[in-house]
């Protein structure tokens, strides 16, 4: 404000200057001395004008904010930019494959080892003794019978009885087979139910055949008083074994066949 009073005032005197400087050059204005010294060249000093205050010009400052002294000044923080950090380039090392030698290796030293020549004696060999079929035996009929029968327990008094054309299907209750051998061993008592009937088929015969037709024929109850416990019918090679007595008795000579025959 104060700034502006000054400038007014300073406009004031520089227009009040200007006005009184046009009426001293009046040309009506008439010199009372006529004569005009021609040779007097001094200049009339005109006024100065007044130096303008650039100050004075110069368009009023916005009032400054009082500054608080208390309060610290604000300080902005200084934006700091990441720097860029550029992955430094890493060459691979050379590696040069490591020189190896190859390592000096001496023959080992081998000496030879004393071989003494083994005394071989040649194996005793005896003649293979061919084995003989399960059945197959030169033994008469009546031997094994008497074999088979050693050492039964409560057996009767028995007689043998060899077989023929007339009496063989009364024994074995099947017919008469052209070229087979044929033995019984009966109780002597007809009251006691005991017969034991011993076959040799001839070669090529089908045993199984023959015994399961005396197992399927075979009459227990053949002394029509009496019967026999157990009826059984083993096959042993080309031998058929009919045994029908007691089952302790039948069982006991069963046996007997299967484990010598």
């Amino acid at each position: 404000m104060k700034k502006l009073i000054a400038l007014i005032l300073v406009l004031t005197m520089v227009f009040t200057l200007a006005a009184c400087g046009k009426t001293d050059t009046n040309p009506d204005t008439t010199p009372t001395d006529e004569t005009v010294d021609t040779e007097d060249t001094t200049p009339i000093d005109e006024p100065d004008e007044p130096a303008v205050d650039a100050d004075a010009t110069a368009e009023p400052d916005e009032p400054e904010a009082p500054v608080d002294e208390d309060k610290p000044a604000e300080q902005k923080p200084a934006e700091q930019k990441p720097a860029e950090q550029k992955p430094a380039e890493q060459k691979p090392a050379e590696q040069k494959p490591a020189e190896q030698k190859p390592a000096e290796q001496k023959p080992a030293e081998q000496k030879p080892t004393e071989q003494k020549p083994t005394e071989q004696k040649p194996a005793e060999q005896k003649p293979a003794t061919p084995e003989t079929p399960a059945g197959a035996t030169d033994a008469s009929l009546s031997d094994i019978i008497a074999d088979i029968l050693d050492g039964v327990s409560d057996l009767p008094m028995v007689g043998d009885i060899e077989l023929t054309a007339e009496n063989f299907s009364y024994y074995t209750f099947i017919d008469a087979i052209d070229g087979a051998e044929a033995m019984a061993s009966e109780a002597m008592i007809g009251s006691i139910a005991h017969s034991v009937v011993l076959v040799r088929l001839p070669a090529g015969s089908d045993a199984e055949t023959v015994a399961k037709d005396i197992k399927d024929n075979a009459n227990p109850r053949k002394w029509i008083c009496v019967e026999a416990e157990q009826v059984t019918v083993t096959v042993r090679g080309n031998l058929v074994l009919l045994v029908m007595s007691s089952t302790a008795t039948a069982d006991a000579i069963t046996a007997n066949f299967e484990a010598n025959y």
